[in-house]
């Protein structure tokens, strides 16, 4: 008689203390990315957005997407961290076998899975260097749960440590315990480790009665990264859309990430999975994304890379100027939930999406301590560099 093999008797009591700490780290992700960028040097500080950088990752003035290339780094070198040293040991729980995960993702894929959770190829940031305008960001291939080996492993380290016993608030900043985020070094080096990036971006409605912008309110039990946060939308992994040829070569492109995360986003259609045919750019409603974009009635500048300090995952940091005819045609279907989350609604009487592009908004925001490092960023440096971006001198 078959009988099913009874789980190690410490596994469960291993799994549990880590969903707890998982717990916490949801709730606590924006205050332990500030104290975790106050682990390095100030001048890497991207203010106390949670973000850090390099000051050259930064550009002293935002950059057309047209006017610079992204490029593919030599193959054949090997990460020195990947997640599975015994330096990440304590943040992997044991697998009901009784031996320890081996991988972070793998302990998310079977302990706690967030519902949008696939392991698909995904370009990892190699290097960010504005001086050399034909690759000033290259890339090397590799896999989202590569990234989230690492990512998640240092950001359950921090909460571990930086969280108070009782849940209540964050610990000030420490590198006492932080032995896995010690192994990993100099963040600024990212081929080092599988860094992973998103590709950011604020969006702009542009008309003579002002400027607008839309939140996302990331459902922390749908995404493994930045969940139960506000995220600037659309937000998404720099990844081709299916494993085949064709789509690493014509995916490679930072645009045409943005307009399939605009299709999903905004329009709430399928995501591709990964595993069927590529995107097809000609098809709606991707042609009319570019057809707008051709036509000037979109414009995108990046405004540099950064880090989230928590995670260290990479952010590619975007600001989309839609004209309002534009902005209106496009998402005139526009959902108010999607599969990551639901579009952040202001006013009681007549709610709306559009958000007010003021000081006196993201002043609100930034004090409401929910924003993604990325989203504080990008908001914050958008504001700073609004005459250029805007085309108001």
């Amino acid at each position: 008689m078959h009988q099913e093999s009874e789980s190690h008797p410490h596994a469960e009591e291993s799994q549990e203390e880590w969903r707890a700490v998982r717990r916490k780290l949801n709730i606590h992700r924006v205050q332990l990315a500030r104290e975790a960028a106050r682990l390095y040097d100030a001048k890497d500080r991207v203010g106390d957005t949670g973000l850090i950088a390099p000051p050259e990752w930064l550009p002293s003035t935002p950059i057309e997407l047209t006017q610079f290339g992204i490029g593919l780094a030599p193959e054949g070198t090997t990460p020195a961290v990947t997640g599975s040293e015994d330096a990440s040991a304590c943040v992997r729980p044991l697998a009901s076998d009784g031996r320890r995960y081996q991988r972070y993702s793998l302990a998310l894929r079977d302990v706690e899975q967030p519902r949008l959770f696939e392991n698909r190829l995904a370009w990892h940031l190699a290097g960010v260097d504005w001086c050399q305008p034909d690759q000033a960001l290259t890339f090397t291939t590799g896999t989202y749960f590569g990234g989230v080996d690492v990512s998640e492993a240092l950001a359950h380290e921090m909460a571990m440590y930086h969280v108070a016993g009782d849940g209540s608030g964050v610990l000030p900043a420490s590198w006492r315990n932080l032995g896995f985020r010690r192994l990993v070094g100099d963040p600024f080096t990212p081929s080092r480790r599988p860094t992973a990036p998103s590709t950011d971006t604020l969006t702009l409605r542009v008309d003579e009665d002002g400027v607008s912008f839309v939140l996302h309110n990331r459902a922390a039990g749908n995404v493994a990264v930045a969940g139960g946060m506000l995220h600037i939308m659309p937000a998404g992994v720099f990844q081709p859309s299916s494993v085949l040829p064709a789509a690493l070569a014509a995916d490679f492109d930072l645009w045409r990430n943005m307009m399939r995360e605009y299709s999903e986003e905004f329009l709430g259609t399928a995501e591709h999975g990964g595993d069927g045919e590529p995107a097809d750019y000609t098809a709606e409603p991707l042609a009319s994304f570019q057809r707008a974009y051709a036509a000037g009635g979109i414009r995108v500048f990046c405004l540099g890379v950064a880090l989230d300090a928590l995670t260290l995952w990479g952010e590619i940091l975007t600001v989309a100027v839609f004209d309002g005819p534009t902005y209106d045609r496009l998402f005139a279907d526009m959902v108010s939930a999607n599969d990551e989350g639901t579009v952040v609604k202001t006013g009681r009487v007549r709610p709306t999406s559009a958000l007010p592009f003021t000081r006196h908004t993201i002043d609100e925001l930034t004090a409401s301590g929910r924003l993604a490092p990325a989203a504080a960023g990008c908001i914050q440096l958008a504001w700073e560099h609004r005459r250029t971006i805007l085309g108001r001198g």
